[in-house]
This record gives C-alpha cells, structure tokens and sequence, in this order.
C-alpha cells in the first residue's frame, strides 16, 4: 500500500488552520510542542479524536467539522470541501490523480465520517482530513501505483474557487488573501520523504483556479511521510528601538525561549517569552533580564543559552576587576513563581582571566554543565571552561575545568562557539589546518570518568575538502547525549560564500580524530550559483541527532538581498550522507531585504528563528516560532 500525507495548508502534511501573516491570529500548536517529535504527525488526530468539539457533525448540507481554537469551519459534501474563516471562503474538489495525461478521474462518493476523521474512498485511491488542535490535516492513501509513470511525477489535479485571490506565490507555498485583501490560509513547506527516510522532490503549481500537487516519487518506498513547518507567531520586545537587533542571539528550551538584544547606546537586555496556556501566538516578553550595573555595550545580549530553569549569558567586553574585555558569564535562575524582571543569581569568571580574553562570547548549558569560550585568550589562541553547579545552587565562581587544544595556534580562537551535551563540550575553532589559514576545526572534550578536570581534546574535527577562509565551526552544535555533532562552514565557496556545514557522527569505539561523516549544501536557487547564503552562520540539531537545522542569513531570497532562509536536513534511515538537496526551505513570512533571518534555535518539535538586522527598515528585529 503507498500512502501519500497532504496536508492543506502547505501542500503536503501541514495542518489547516486559519494562518494570518503578520496579523493577531496565528497558528497554535496547542500544547503539541512537549510532545515527542516522531508522533507530531498524529497527536493532533489523537487529541482532535477525544475531544467532542472536534468531532464531526452531521447537518442537511453535509457533514461539518468545527475547529474552535482555529476558528475554522469545514463543510463536506459530494462535490468537494468548503473551508470558511469569517467571511472569506475557499472550495477545493479533487479532479485526477496520476501521470502527466494519464490522470485518473476520482469517483463521486460521498463522505464517511468517524469521531474526527472524514473519508472520501475512491478505489485506488482515499482522500481523508482529520480535525484537531492543531488545524484540519489532509490526506491521500493511493493503495497501488495509478499507472504507469514513464518518468512522470505523481500528480494530484485539485479544483480551487472561491473568494479568496492568491496573494504570494512560488513553487512550494501559496499565500490566499481574503475580500479585504489580507492573508487568509497559506500554505509553506512543500516537501516529501518515503518510508525509507529518503526526500522526494515535491513541488506545486497553480494555473487558473487548478492546483497541482507533484511528488517525483521513481523508486520511492511507501508510505511517504510529509512533515512541514509553520509559522505559529512572532515575537517582538515591548520596548522595540530602532536599531536594537533583537534576535542577535536566541535559545529554548522547552516552553520558554530567550532572545538577545544589542541596543547600541544603552543597556542591552535579554527578553524571556513563555508559551501561554492556549500555545504560541503573536506576544510581547513575559520578564527582562538585565545586567545588575550593567554599562552600555559590554557585550550583553550577544550570546544566551537556557537549560530548564537556568539561562546563562556571555558578557564578552565586560571588565572584571581593573582588567579591561576579560569577560564574564551571567546566570539567571528563575523564581519560584515564575520568569520576572530580574538581574543576574550568579557571575561565573575564569580563574586565570586576563585583559582582553572576551571570556564569554560563547556559552551554552546543558541540565548543571555550562561551557564557556574565550576565543581571545593567549594572542587568540582560544580556550573553554567548564563549570558545573555546586550542590547548594548557583553562585558566584571560577570554572570546575578548563578545556585548551593540544595544537594551540596564534589566532585559533578555540571557544569562538561552544557547545555542551551530558557528558561532553565541543568548541569551535578558526584554526590554520596544514597550509589552509582559516580552515577550521571543532575540538571534543569528553568528560573523564571522575569527572571535569582540566585537559585537552579527545578528539578534533575536520573537514575532508576544507580549504582557506572555510571557517569551519564558526557555529556548532551536538546533539542531546553527544554522539552527533554539526558545525557551521558560512565561508565555504571563497567570494560568494555560499558555505556548508559537516556532520560527524561518534564511531563505534568513541570520538577520535576524524573527518565527516556528510556535508551538508543547499541546491541552487539560480544560474549563477555558487549563490552568497553564508550557510552554517548558525547551526542546531535535534536531540536524537537526525535532524538539523542551518541557517544562511545572507540568502537573496525573491530578490531581496539578505533576506535570509533557514535549511532542515533530515538523516535517513540509514544515516547522515552528504547531500545538496535540504529537506525543506523555511523563510519568515514577512521577510524583506537585509533582515538576516536565521539565528536559529531547536527544541523538541519547535523552531525558533531571528531577523536581527534592519526589519522594516527599523533595525529593531523580530522572532519567529515555527512548530509541526
């Protein structure tokens, strides 16, 4: 049996729910968020099914779904289905399904419906939509192959009316705009993957009122599981300035995701946003965080990582005693009764600090681990630190361990990205390899089994094709419980700068020195490739380490320079190999020139993403959520 998962919003296993870019409502992941990645696909269903208000009704003109929370009311009938939200309307009826001129003309049946699943069975092939939380999700389960391809992709022919106008489009979204000419239902993140893990190339077209579904699907195995990404809301400070870049640094964890600014000319400020009860939505901060007799511009709000209750910050150009940039790191522990405005718990320094070391322009944290870089440290030879929790809490203190490379080299900056799983530290380093100045290496520590000590590296990452100005582990990142690491190369390609990230999985006997496992690129959007994208600027990865996210904030998207994309890559079953082809493309909705989107962070089943640069031709920035 092949199965092919369409859902409506984003052509293919989206959820349909009432999406207004840029408006008060967006889409809500109802709590879906703390729910295990692999069972996104479902929990909605689940939930949609043992909930009455989500169940389907039977009236004189059909049968009927009502999504409350979306606001979105779905009506089935022999001739296809109609979808309101308020006063805008849109009908889609499915035509053929197929190769090419060989489409296969649907039966007319009429709906059946069980709890919050309505079905049209068409022989070969099912059409089905399940109504949840989330939104109305979409589905085709075509039972055997509808003919012969002939190296045709699988089409699905829809009939789309209404009085709703297509406001944007490109060959994997579609924006519909209501009568008053505002967005109304989108649809982002085409793509497709088969059983096996591999991605299917998957594309959509719309010519007069007919829109299109294909799936090149030669050699696929089903069933094809789609998976995209939407746009839940954005996140913008109370207090925006111009010139604020808010967005200059972001992470989460859980519910709660933290995002940097650097105010130019004042005390910069860390902004805490905690999901609400009803799921994400457009929102100011839920608390500040700010630098007790924090000085302008010192660095604060550059770097930020939370862990659960904890939130550990970089202050990179702050003086620490008559010592002039020797840096710090702040850590905010929240309250018992929640995130409020706050300053600092605790100030972590290096023992051996000096002038100049900028002690903090990387952090991350992990449970009671945090590492902290100084890539300027010894003539910018670089070096890490760890520190791990006392048992009466946070307080002010030197590091437990300090981590150096075993090749130290002038201007290595070892410590110019950081980051940390349960039980070891990967930092990041713009050090010469061979003759190549620049190219870059990521240094592992594994921690021993007595626990953090100083030492050097149990192993040094490289990459198998580096060349000079790579830059290698500009950002890094390692997965949960440390077997897979990913590491940003925004340098890759000389000139343009297209740039690339590398993946490196644990061998079987333990980290050691190695070249990746896969490279990871993104396909060309133009003629002229390579394309200017600075690929790897930013970097995360799931914590089961098959899932990665890049950022490329220099992209030129539809025309806009430095607009920006972020790139998913998904590991298929076999594991990670090198590829050119991402997943899936994801791009702020709003996004113009020169907004930078792609400082990224992961967590569970959300995505958050920044555009710190000139937003709205502001500089004031903005955040974005993204969930399945």
């Amino acid at each position: 049996m092949r199965t092919l998962r369409l859902p409506l919003i984003s052509a293919f296993a989206l959820f349909l729910s009432a999406s207004f870019c840029g408006a008060s409502e967006q889409f809500h992941s109802a709590g879906l968020s703390s729910l295990p990645s692999a069972a996104q696909s479902s929990i909605s269903g689940v939930l949609g099914r043992d909930t009455p208000e989500y169940r389907v009704q039977a009236t004189r003109d059909g049968l009927r779904f009502a999504n409350p929370r979306q606001k979105l009311s779905t009506r089935f009938t022999r001739d296809g289905v109609v979808l309101s939200k308020g006063n805008a309307r849109w009908q889609m009826s499915l035509r053929g399904f197929g190769y090419s001129n060989s489409l296969k003309v649907p039966d007319s049946v009429a709906p059946q419906a069980s709890a919050n699943r309505v079905e049209y069975r068409r022989g070969l092939l099912t059409e089905w939509y399940v109504n949840g939380p989330a939104g109305l999700e979409q589905g085709f389960t075509i039972n055997q192959p509808p003919g012969k391809p002939n190296g045709q992709p699988l089409e699905i022919a829809l009939a789309v009316f209404g009085d709703m106008s297509v406001a944007k489009q490109n060959n994997n979204s579609l924006t519909f705009a209501g009568r008053n000419g505002n967005p109304a239902l989108r649809y982002s993140g085409l793509t497709a993957y088969d059983a096996s893990g591999k991605e299917l190339q998957s594309w959509l077209e719309l010519r007069d009122k007919r829109l299109t579904l294909k799936v090149a699907d030669a050699g696929a195995q089903y069933p094809v599981v789609v998976d995209p990404w939407v746009q839940l809301a954005e996140l913008t400070p109370s207090d925006a300035q111009k010139y604020d870049h808010f967005g200059t640094a972001v992470s989460i964890s859980g519910n709660t995701v933290v995002v940097g600014s650097s105010k130019p000319d004042a005390v910069s400020v860390l902004y805490v946003f905690v999901k609400p009860n009803s799921g994400w939505s457009n929102m100011t901060e839920t608390a500040q965080l700010t630098e007790a007799n924090g000085p302008e511009e010192d660095g604060f709000g550059n770097n930020v990582s939370i862990s659960g209750d904890t939130v550990v910050a970089g202050v990179s150009d702050a003086a620490v005693g008559s010592n002039p940039f020797q840096g710090k790191a702040l850590i905010f522990v929240k309250p018992a009764n929640g995130w409020t405005d706050m300053t600092e718990s605790a100030t972590l320094t290096a023992s051996d600090g000096v002038e100049f070391d900028q002690f903090g322009d990387a952090v991350a944290i992990i449970g009671d681990t945090i590492g902290v870089g100084a890539y300027a440290k010894n003539d910018y030879a670089g070096g890490a630190y760890v520190f791990v929790k006392p048992a009466g809490g946070w307080k002010d203190m030197t590091q437990t361990a300090e981590l150096t490379p075993s090749d130290p080299q002038e201007d290595g900056a070892v410590g110019g990205s950081i980051s940390v799983a349960s039980n070891l530290v990967v930092a990041g380093s713009i050090i010469q390899v061979g003759s190549h100045s620049e190219q870059g290496a990521a240094y592992v520590f594994v921690k021993p089994s007595t626990g953090w000590a100083d030492m050097t590296q149990t192993a040094k990452l490289t990459a198998s094709n580096g060349q000079a100005g790579d830059v290698l582990s500009r950002a890094v990142a390692v997965d949960a419980v440390g077997d897979t690491v990913v590491a940003g190369a925004p340098g890759v390609g000389g000139y343009t700068h297209p740039g690339a990230a590398y993946v490196f999985v644990k061998p079987a006997g333990g980290w050691a020195d190695m070249t990746e496992t896969a490279e990871l690129t993104r396909h060309c959007r133009t003629q002229s490739c390579p394309e200017k994208g600075a690929l790897g600027s930013s970097v995360s990865i799931g914590a089961n380490g098959r899932t990665a996210f890049i950022g490329a904030p220099n992209l030129t998207v539809d025309s806009n320079i430095n607009r920006g994309a972020i790139f998913e890559f998904v590991a298929p079953q076999s594991g990670w190999q090198t590829t050119s082809k991402p997943s899936r493309e994801i791009l702020a909705s709003d996004g113009t020139a020169f907004d930078y989107f792609g400082t990224l962070a992961f967590s569970d089943s959300i995505l958050v993403s920044g555009s710190y640069g000139y937003k709205n031709h502001q500089g004031d920035g903005v955040m974005y959520v993204f969930g399945k």
